[in-house]
């Protein structure tokens, strides 16, 4: 048995323990603070696809959403943190290719489930530094931009934050979903270990540099159906972000990320083994640079993102995501957006993209934002779906189309309810999405989603 194997056997017996833990755990204990949030979301959402007629034009999905605290001892400062998290959620059969979630079940289900998206058990002031502390459980991994890690998994993680450093380190993997529909990872994404790590240190106020880390390794057995390849390498990068950047009247913000993937990813056959390795070496630059306008009426902030990958000569042989990674952005929002706006489902592999996006505040409570993207692939000789995650009719150019988006978000006045606070706003999106010279003629289809968000 490989370490791989025994790493992910021995983490499955010990995520069983720590469920049974946790319901013992959460029925009661002495000394210890409870809190619980909650969230209802609605998204609906109706598209014109003129070059899709197999897709729906229709979707719909209804999430609630618990956040359970348990705090041990109670005080400011904790040993021991409980945290679950909950979903009774409802989807259509057909969802729209990116609706405007801060999370999404990997599980292959349709009409109604529940889920425990987390769970996890922290102890804090780990060997007696405030700065540490050590979680076990089901926990989620995102940042302000998915392509680095956007998912939920079993992990033990190591984290540090104080006044000048924060960052962690975690090994994980996918054992169960956790999902009353279909508990069982697809083939694809099990038996895979990973380890996750990032640190950033606070140069000057406002300003951090970073490293991050993912790695992981596939130890999947042959013949097993579902699973044409298995990867193992890692992705290192480097990130720089600030903002409140001041020279004179200009208020800049920026976030900077470079990326290198080096490994190997073997295809199988269908008769499960491995016919083809490819050596896996790609890179990644990414960036937005956005202004605050202080006095201006009409514009709050303007921002250019750019995306550049290598140019890959095979599927694989470049940069590459992995199915923990995702097309989220949520810098600046309270809501995850997606890369290049809300109608495609981007990867970051053989791309070139770029954005401007301006924000317009209408009132305290309102805001209008307006978005273009430009999307090209590298390499014309490759499927623009591993690009865009639709299959549209593909045709020779480059340019795979332009998106035009606009929202309008609506956010009501906290509303104070037992010592709580009820809130809701809405989002209201527009898209329209024109095929390139990489597509065939005539694509052209719109979008139209509407979220209503309900905290408590």
């Amino acid at each position: 048995m490989s370490w791989a194997a025994l790493l992910m056997s021995n983490l499955r017996i010990c995520f069983v323990a720590l469920v049974a833990l946790l319901s013992v755990y959460s029925s009661g204990v002495t000394g210890a603070e409870f809190h619980y949030d909650q969230r209802l979301a609605l998204e609906s959402a109706l598209a014109d696809y003129d070059t899709q007629t197999e897709r729906s034009d229709t979707s719909f999905q209804a999430k609630y959403e618990g956040f359970a605290r348990w705090r041990h001892p109670t005080g400011q400062w904790p040993d021991w943190t409980l945290f679950l998290r909950p979903w009774l959620a409802y989807r259509s059969d057909d969802p729209l290719p990116f609706l405007n979630n801060d999370a999404e079940t990997s599980a292959q289900v349709d009409g109604a489930y529940a889920e425990l998206w987390e769970f996890v058990l922290t102890r804090h002031n780990v060997w007696g530094n405030p700065a540490l502390s050590l979680s076990l459980g089901r926990q989620q991994f995102s940042g302000d931009y998915g392509f680095w890690w956007d998912d939920s998994l079993e992990s033990l993680k190591l984290d540090l934050s104080d006044t000048r450093n924060k960052g962690f380190l975690a090994v994980a993997s996918r054992q169960f979903l956790y999902n009353t529909d279909d508990n069982d990872p697809v083939p694809s994404q099990a038996d895979i270990v990973y380890v996750l790590g990032e640190y950033h240190y606070n140069w000057v106020p406002y300003q951090w540099a970073g490293l991050r880390l993912l790695g992981q390794r596939d130890h999947s057995p042959a013949n097993e159906r579902g699973d044409d390849g298995d990867f193992a390498g890692a992705t290192v990068g480097l990130q720089l972000e600030g903002e409140r950047v001041h020279a004179g009247p200009i208020n800049l913000d920026y976030h900077i990320q470079l990326a290198a993937v080096r490994g190997e990813f073997r295809n199988m056959n269908t008769l499960g083994f491995s016919d083809q390795r490819i050596d896996t070496r790609g890179w990644l630059a990414f960036t937005e640079l956005g202004h605050s306008f202080q006095t201006s009426f009409v514009i709050d902030r303007l921002a250019l993102r750019l995306a550049l990958t290598d140019r890959p000569d095979t599927p694989f042989s470049g940069f590459f995501q992995s199915t923990v990674q995702s097309s989220r952005a949520s810098r600046f929002s309270d809501y995850n957006l997606g890369l290049s706006g809300a109608f495609l489902n981007v990867r970051m592999t053989n791309l070139m993209l770029a954005g401007l996006m301006s924000q317009h505040a209408l009132s305290h409570r309102s805001q209008m934002r307006l978005s273009v993207y430009d999307l090209r692939r590298r390499n014309s000789e490759l499927a623009a779906s591993q690009t865009i995650g639709l299959d549209y009719p593909e045709s020779n150019g480059n340019h795979i189309g332009s998106i035009v988006e606009a929202q309008y978000i609506w956010a009501m006045f906290p509303y104070a309810i037992n010592d709580e606070h009820l809130t809701f706003d809405v989002l209201a999106t527009v898209s329209h999405f024109e095929g390139g010279n990489a597509l065939q003629q005539g694509i052209s289809d719109y979008q139209l989603s509407i979220d209503l968000n309900l905290r408590y």
